[in-house]
């Protein structure tokens, strides 16, 4: 989870580049279908933190990692549909910069940070579609321990 001055800067950010539709894709549907598609290179996926059922987010993190694509978790919806200049809560955003964009620089200096603040300590990438969630989270703690 982002801290609340990445957080912040994570919002900022959405805010400004949100003024182009192209920039920011929104909800879990279209998050996926970009990625798939190929036009997440050098992107960034927020995932919020207060989502329920947390089934609807759950399978992002891998998808993410199978594609090279860092993500964070940030704490609210709601101010993530604020800054995607939406009236309506947002569960996940994925933040893509074009080259005309003014702040690039800091886009980049901001998605350098994400990469290094989540370290991904456990990957995702040979876990099986036909996995279930208990199944997996299991998997996973048994993984960290032997990590340890």
């Amino acid at each position: 989870m982002a801290d609340e001055k990445l957080s912040g800067l994570l919002l900022k950010m959405t805010h400004k580049l949100a003024k182009d539709k192209e920039q920011v894709r929104r909800g879990v549907k279209e998050v996926i279908k970009s990625i798939k598609r190929k036009k997440a290179a050098g992107g960034i996926v927020l995932i919020c933190g207060d989502i329920s059922p947390i089934d609807v987010v759950s399978h992002l993190p891998v998808f993410c990692e199978d594609n090279n694509i860092p993500y964070i978790y940030i704490p609210s919806r709601d101010e993530l549909g604020k800054a995607c200049r939406t009236k309506r809560p947002t569960s996940c955003a994925l933040l893509v910069a074009k080259e005309s964009f003014k702040n690039l620089e800091k886009f980049k200096q901001i998605v350098a940070k994400v990469k290094k603040t989540n370290s991904y300590p456990v990957s995702y990438t040979h876990l099986r579609a036909h996995e279930t969630l208990r199944y997996l989270v299991c998997r996973l703690l048994l993984e960290k321990k032997k990590k340890l």
